[in-house]
């Protein structure tokens, strides 16, 4: 299958309204191959709390002829509702639409909601477990299912495992090839949790990111297995 673009998902220490947040940003392009068909340059960041409660969302799109930024404000979350004002801007800095959206559940932008794996207490969750929370994407709603699979081994070459915990997605959007099992996450089963790899099966292609460094951590990354090559 040819490589259409390329992914990058990061995470750093960040101020947002003059308070310490997280800056999770995840951008794509498209190689220079693929741009002759179709050019992508799409960067997203989201900014939560110390507490990896959703924040704010920033989205610079460009993609073929169309370029907008669009911005996602939480007003108010908890496991009763969430709500937030979404906003799009022409690329002239008008604006196309403003709607106030509203879930009556946790709710996430599709950056922060990589944040929520890593809130859970996994010493009292079973395996099996399924989360209804919602995404703001847009002016829309998008109901999702996360289903804890459990403790996995994923494997990183030839010389690296990771003990990770995964969860498996399902979303009712459009976008996706398949609503089951759109989207699968692996953490790492230690105190970081780290997202270690991301899968989509989206209607353009399937999308993979893996983790590739890390810094700052404050735990030892137990999850990780060093395997010695053999003789």
């Amino acid at each position: 299958m040819a490589k259409a673009g390329t992914a990058r998902y990061s995470i750093s220490d960040s101020r947002y309204n003059s308070k310490p947040v997280y800056r999770s940003t995840l951008s794509f392009k498209t190689t220079s191959g693929f741009d002759k068909i179709f050019k992508i340059r799409d960067t997203l960041h989201s900014y939560t709390s110390m507490k990896l409660e959703p924040v704010f969302h920033k989205k610079y799109l460009n993609e073929g002829n169309t370029s907008y930024k669009e911005e996602l404000l939480f007003e108010q979350y908890s496991a009763a509702g969430t709500k937030a004002k979404s906003t799009r801007y022409y690329s002239d800095g008008s604006v196309k639409f403003e709607k106030e959206l509203e879930a009556p559940e946790y709710a996430f932008d599709m950056v922060s909601i990589f944040m929520f794996a890593r809130t859970l207490d996994y010493d009292k969750l079973a395996p099996g477990t399924v989360f209804s929370i919602s995404a703001f994407v847009g002016r829309d709603v998008v109901k999702m299912k996360a289903k804890y699979i459990g403790q996995v081994i994923l494997e990183k070459g030839s010389d690296k495992k990771y003990k990770a915990l995964k969860f498996e997605m399902d979303v009712i959007d459009e976008a996706f090839e398949t609503n089951k099992k759109a989207m699968e996450m692996w953490i790492s089963d230690d105190l970081n949790r780290y997202p270690l790899k991301i899968k989509a099966k989206l209607k353009i292609g399937a999308a993979e990111a893996e983790l590739e460094s890390f810094s700052g951590n404050k735990y030892p990354l137990s999850s990780l297995v060093v395997v010695k090559p053999r003789d």
